[in-house]
């Protein structure tokens, strides 16, 4: 899942959690690291959600479960991130800093795609019926499951500002990178150009889900088939962003060893 990308080193020595009372140089690694992890963990949960919201499996009871269940999974993990880097954020650069803002952007997304997924997951009545054999795309043009259809469209509505809201924070964090190095320019484009990819492929997936748009078997079809490639999206980007971070923390080891021997070489 998107998360803005920075120049500096991620640090949560401002945030008391008790996993990462560690001596501050490792707490720092750390933090980078469980962010990136989670981050990957949380795609993953989509990537497989959302091929169980493909018609041929979701209308089978347990795996259309299954899928809204990983959808609220994967946003709860990313609305964990957003609030640690949310906070780190704040402490580091203040809350009215730009990149306070950008971070503010993919929390709320997060949420919105928390609160979504949760009101698309059926109650105990459309469970019931779903049981008997009716798909998603039949659902949605049954009068008997009003209830359900009007919080159903509510739910996409929801994860819909939510897909914008990650494009648009993605977009910004592509325009708002300042040159680094050659090397991690070109992976903070790359990265970011993934973020925006799956955020507009979940955001034309979502309208699909939209009941009274429709949902009928081919729509939900396009929609599943735009979540699993903008999921995937989010997994390489996440990935590609894991490796970034891993060799700047690397070259960083490097220039702060060079720098102990050139110091000590001029103290001798």
């Amino acid at each position: 899942m998107p998360h803005l990308l920075i120049e500096r080193r991620r640090s949560l020595s401002g945030i008391k959690v008790p996993a990462l009372l560690l001596h501050d140089r490792i707490r720092s690694r750390s933090s980078v690291y469980i962010i990136e992890l989670l981050d990957i963990l949380a795609a993953v949960a989509f990537v497989v959600g959302s091929v169980c919201f493909l018609p041929a499996l979701s209308r089978h009871l347990h795996l259309f479960v299954l899928a809204c269940q990983l959808f609220i999974v994967g946003s709860a993990l990313h609305c964990m991130i957003g609030t640690l880097a949310f906070i780190e954020a704040i402490s580091m650069k203040g809350f009215r800093s730009f990149e306070t803002w950008e971070h503010g952007m993919y929390l709320i997304g997060s949420w919105c795609f928390l609160v979504g997924s949760v009101m698309y997951l059926p109650g105990q009545e459309q469970t019931a019926g779903m049981s008997a054999g009716l798909s998603l795309g039949q659902m949605c043009q049954y009068r008997d499951h009003l209830a359900y259809i009007g919080r159903q469209f509510a739910g996409t509505v929801v994860f819909i500002i939510g897909s914008i809201l990650f494009l648009l924070a993605a977009f910004t964090n592509a325009l708002t990178q300042r040159r680094y190095d050659e090397w991690s320019s070109r992976m903070l484009s790359a990265v970011t150009s993934m973020y925006m990819g799956g955020s507009l492929l979940f955001t034309v997936g979502s309208f699909a889900f939209l009941p009274h748009f429709g949902c009928g078997e081919p729509m939900v079809r396009l929609g599943a088939w735009s979540f699993i490639i903008g999921s995937a999206l989010f997994l390489l980007g996440s990935v590609t962003s894991l490796l970034r971070t891993r060799r700047l923390l690397a070259c960083e080891e490097v220039q702060g060893i060079c720098g102990q021997d050139a110091r000590g070489t001029a103290e001798a």
